[in-house]
């Protein structure tokens, strides 16, 4: 059965501003795909397919989304073109304390610096730039939350670092384990928070009788308390999740086990696969955030799924992300269904509650462009300066800092200034 991401690749249309010959052949490609799969409309959204010159050329190199199915109002965020861009990043490592050492690409050794000299131009807008001071101006008095996993707090890092130019917060609250952590811009009186909360749902620990292992147990009709909890008088959640439910794990609903994924004979329990679970999750993620999280009634922002850019194996199998320019390799169909199934199940609640007060902060396709945005082996300090034998481990997973993950924030402050001034 012809899957979801061949009908992607089949429906694609190849969009390249330069270099046409060296493009011909995956041009000739797609046109045979093409004819071999006239019909791909019950596709609602195509994934992201680059074809790009071997050599980069930051004078004509365009990198872009497909074009939309549905026509747009003036501005859509998520639909655009990564251009080259000469002004260097808003902040640096020297500039900004905040970056954590694995995604400190520049001051762990990292030789190349072309990733960061691209801006995301959407396309009926400018370019997209920081305007950080305008933000706080917007923000003056709020509390701002981000919920989620260490990708949410790489992207909260981000914005500390893009704010911090204007004014150098305060860090009112840091937990033993790093895991949350409150910073406070006197200025403006805004407070900027992370909560690790990396289901979103509530999760324990599981045994299985009479045996040693041991898995995540998920309610997945049950937020987490560990942030629920916190979020009286926050005014604005950025919520994301994803990667950690391709965990092994048991799943609960009603306080009834419905099943499990990669747990084993031994567990007496039908294999449930991580999709299903997920779309579960990220239901009542939407649903009781609006009806059941205490004290809330500001504005949830959900940014979707961020897609890892390993080649030739995974986190634990040796995988690698060698790309120094963006584009170059297709979105897996694992990645872009967790992408559906978040704006499929936001748009049901929608049309059900009538749930405005959840934005969708849609980054899945322009981040799959940028294959050039991770740590790779920079996760480390000079990784190839020590005895060659030595093992290290290769992050393309997370992003540099400063770099692509930036614009997931300019797209964020757009999006609140937007919905929250008067």
């Amino acid at each position: 059965m012809t899957t979801l991401i061949q009908k992607a690749l089949r429906s694609r249309k190849v969009w390249c501003a330069c270099f046409f010959f060296a493009a011909l052949p995956a041009a000739m490609i797609r046109i045979l795909l093409l004819f071999n799969n006239p019909d791909s409309s019950n596709f609602k959204k195509q994934s992201v397919g680059i074809f790009m010159a071997p050599e980069y050329n930051a004078t004509n190199t365009v990198l872009s989304t497909p074009p939309p199915a549905r026509k747009l109002g003036k501005c859509d965020l998520s639909q655009g073109d990564w251009v080259p861009d000469h002004a260097p990043p808003v902040y640096n490592n020297e500039t900004c304390r905040h970056i954590q050492a694995t995604q400190d690409c520049l001051g762990n050794g990292r030789p190349d610096s072309h990733y960061l000299y691209w801006k995301w131009k959407p396309r009926g807008c400018e370019v997209l730039r920081s305007d950080a001071e305008a933000f706080l101006r917007t923000m003056r008095g709020q509390k701002m939350a981000f919920v989620g996993d260490s990708i949410a707090r790489n992207q909260m890092q981000s914005l500390l670092c893009i704010l911090n130019k204007v004014e150098k917060p305060t860090n009112t609250f840091h937990s033993s384990d790093d895991k949350t952590n409150h910073w406070f811009f006197p200025s403006y009186s805004f407070t900027l928070t992370i909560y690790w909360s990396s289901f979103l749902v509530k999760n324990s620990t599981y045994t299985i009788p009479d045996a040693d292992n041991t898995f995540v147990q998920l309610d997945l009709d049950i937020l987490d308390p560990a942030w629920v909890e916190s979020m009286a008088g926050t005014d604005v959640i950025v919520i994301s999740s994803g990667q950690w439910y391709f965990k092994a794990a048991v799943y609960r609903e009603g306080g009834q086990f419905i099943g499990c994924h990669h747990c084993g004979a031994k567990a007496g329990l039908k294999q449930v696969g991580f999709f299903s679970a997920y779309r579960r999750a990220i239901r009542t993620v939407f649903r009781e955030l609006l009806q059941s999280v205490p004290a809330f009634d500001g504005v949830a922002v959900f940014r979707t799924f961020a897609p890892d850019h390993f080649e030739n194996g995974g986190w634990d199998t040796g995988g690698t992300c060698p790309r120094t320019v963006p584009g170059g390799v297709a979105i897996t169909e694992m990645n872009w269904m967790m992408h559906e199934i978040e704006t499929t199940e936001l748009e049901k609640v929608r049309a059900e509650m009538g749930a405005n007060r959840i934005s969708l902060l849609d980054i899945t396709e322009l981040a799959q462009i940028r294959t050039d945005g991770h740590p790779g082996p920079y996760r480390n300090p000079y990784p190839y300066a020590k005895d060659a034998k030595e093992k290290f481990q290769i992050d393309c997973l997370h992003w540099c800092l400063p770099g692509p993950i930036d614009t997931w924030n300019e797209m964020l402050m757009e999006t609140l200034q937007q919905q929250m001034q008067p």
